[in-house]
């Protein structure tokens, strides 16, 4: 079985700028077909809808079934978001799923898969935001940056709709292996689409949570996104009590090798065997033939999605206790925010850092970059509560690449401090603590291209976006200021402080409001140039942030980057280097600081690389190549 674990796309191409475009009008073809998912399992080229194992099998160990998702019956389909269930589920009061204990090992889109003739079915190449996460048994697949257009078969290019033909059983749209585990009990057990809403894993035993439930829909219209009526063929399974000479393989039509057993109802109890009722099965036995009762009535939830865990990168380390200030920091009423949060941990911890929204107008779609020090090593991404959504996550491009589309491409309005998501990443094992990592969404991607929010109509949405970092700690307990100095590189800008770990109310100065002003969340304005110092103060104990407010590599702070601001670098690098003084004051020692370097124990220093770093960006200018300092640093604080 060839499976592709979930895709992340290798090009930063921006899908919320690009889906939520266009406004031509897409005939859907054959409408009055209905969508189909033919469910098959077993070792056989296409696969059985109905397959019988006995219970002496079962008994022995776990059997691990292969499944297969064919799509026969077509009439135009844009996103298919759905979830599978064995019987009813067996949903538990919290809304978790038991499945009978029955499982998924693993799933993915097939590749080859029957839709794209382009790429010849070769999912690798198809442009589209799809998972399908075993654990929550849930399927997500939209087709592409395009809203507008259907995607073709991969059998007959042009061909946006179709009704059982031939081929259609040649690639399969989705693939699984479903594990009925060692000592299940007889009974029959029905693998299908859950059509019943249900509460999301990530939100189960809140107050307030997040629902869910399958849904598909056509390509839109430019006004609205149209539902695509559905229809399931199950894959039912019979584990009997008997010790028939029925080989556990792949019976086709379960239980119809006795003659005279009314085919129905599976009455194959009556084989002499000893009153083998076999209702030891406590889920009902549902009557497993062509079970056509989910047709549809999912359109009652047109504005409902799930979300699915897209795990770009595993890790079989437990996630440390969370540690930081994760409170979403409002700077202005009715404006549109992302927060992303200021979390501290130890040299080598895995730390999540969530991302918060606050006054959403409406949000359907959006293209992020995220920019965070090389040397962090990124481990995962989590699925937050604000949106059902199905993300692209792209570590694999500078900058990270996130994107999305809200419920299928329509709008949706996130709670004020709902985490949109979270991202984890690893401190280097040989971090010093002290040492700040920034995580910021980058202003623009590899090819220049800004990050996108939009709304359904495709409009852009103006937003903003506070920065935030992991801070290395001597101890998990340790209380720290996430930065204890600052320099800002123009008037205007911005800083996010958070006092890590802190137990109690924490209130917030500035020494020189003409400087810099901070407010009651800790949030630093740059008012003008100069220094000044902010202090955080909780309980007795007081902790402060210096902060130079002045041009990047500004040394002489007279307004101006030129070759006087290299030279003050490179006479304090030398005078350092002669166990003198630097000659700089202490902020402009930092200012010097643009390449971030420390000495062998852990300090901050100056060295001749930012003295030639300071020169290149005013050659630069002088050239008029329109430098960037974080290129020619390679300093995450550093400014474009």
């Amino acid at each position: 079985m060839n499976m592709k674990k979930f895709m992340a796309a290798a090009t930063s191409c921006c899908l919320a700028a690009t889906s939520l475009l266009s406004t031509s009008l897409f005939q859907v073809q054959a409408a009055d077909e209905t969508l189909t998912f033919d469910i098959r399992g077993g070792a056989s080229e296409k696969g059985e809808n109905a397959l019988s194992f006995t219970a002496e099998s079962v008994a022995e160990s776990d059997l691990a079934v292969p499944v297969r998702i064919y799509i026969p019956e077509n009439p135009g389909v844009f996103s298919i978001q759905l979830k599978f269930q064995v019987n009813d589920g067996e949903v538990a009061e919290d809304g978790s799923f038991g499945n009978y204990g029955l499982y998924l090992s693993d799933a993915a889109i097939s590749n080859p898969y029957c839709f794209d003739s382009a790429n010849e079915g070769n999912s690798s190449y198809c442009f589209s935001a799809s998972a399908f996460n075993a654990e929550p048994m849930n399927l997500t697949w939209i087709y592409s940056t395009n809203t507008t257009v259907n995607p073709d078969a991969a059998k007959e290019a042009g061909t946006t709709a179709w009704n059982n033909p031939d081929w259609a059983y040649d690639n399969s749209f989705a693939e699984c292996t479903l594990v009925i585990p060692k000592g299940t009990a007889a009974g029959t057990y029905v693998f299908d689409v859950r059509t019943e809403e249900f509460i999301l894993s990530s939100s189960i035993g809140s107050e307030n949570p997040l629902k869910g439930a399958s849904i598909c829909t056509a390509a839109s219209n430019g006004e609205e996104v149209p539902n695509v009526e559905f229809e399931t063929i199950p894959l039912t399974i019979t584990i009997s009590d008997a010790a028939a000479t029925t080989t556990e393989p792949t019976t086709t039509e379960p239980t119809t090798t006795e003659p005279t057993t009314t085919e129905p109802t599976t009455t194959e109890p009556t084989t002499t065997e000893p009153t083998t009722t076999e209702p030891t099965t406590t889920e009902p036995t549902t009557t497993e033939p062509t079970t056509t009762e989910p047709t549809t009535t999912e359109p009652t939830t047109t504005e409902a999605t799930y979300t699915t865990s897209v795990t770009a990168i595993t890790t079989t380390e437990s996630d440390p206790e969370f540690t930081g200030n994760a409170e979403y920091k409002v700077l202005e009423d009715g404006k549109y925010y992302w927060n992303i949060a200021d979390v501290a941990g130890t040299a080598g911890d895995i730390v999540e850092v969530p991302v918060y929204v606050y006054g959403d107008p409406g949000t359907a779609g959006v293209t992020a970059y995220f920019d965070f020090d090389d040397t962090l090593e990124y481990v995962e991404y989590g699925d937050g509560d604000a949106y059902f959504m199905s993300p692209i996550v792209n570590p694999n491009v500078k900058p990270f690449l996130i994107t999305f589309l809200t419920n299928g491409g329509k709008n949706a309005v996130a709670a004020d401090g709902a985490c949109v998501f979270t991202l984890s990443f690893k401190i280097p094992e040989n971090a010093q603590p002290g040492t700040v990592y920034p995580i910021a969404l980058a202003e623009k991607d590899a090819d220049g291209l800004p990050p996108k929010f939009r709304d359904t109509d495709g409009k852009d949405i103006a937003f903003s976006v506070i920065s935030g970092s992991i801070t290395v700690l001597e101890s998990a307990d340790t209380v720290a200021l996430n930065y204890d100095r600052y320099s800002f590189t123009e008037v205007g800008e911005t800083l996010d402080l958070a006092l890590l770990n802190a137990n109690g109310t924490v209130t917030w100065k500035s020494s020189d409001d003409a400087v810099a002003t901070v407010d009651q969340n800790g949030f630093v304005v740059c008012k003008s140039l100069g220094n000044c110092t902010i202090t955080a103060v909780c309980g007795d104990q007081e902790y402060t942030c210096a902060i130079s407010g002045g041009l990047f590599g500004d040394v002489d702070q007279n307004g101006a980057i030129d070759a006087d601001d290299s030279n003050l670098a490179l006479r304090a690098y030398l005078n350092l280097m002669m166990g003198d003084p630097s000659g700089l004051t202490d902020e402009q020692f930092e200012i010097a600081r643009v390449n971030n370097t420390f000495d062998a124990n852990g300090n901050p220093t100056i060295t001749a690389d930012d003295a030639n770093s300071i020169l290149q960006f005013y050659l630069g200018n002088v050239l008029g190549a329109d430098p960037s300092w974080k290129e020619i640093t390679n300093n995450p604080l550093a400014p474009f």
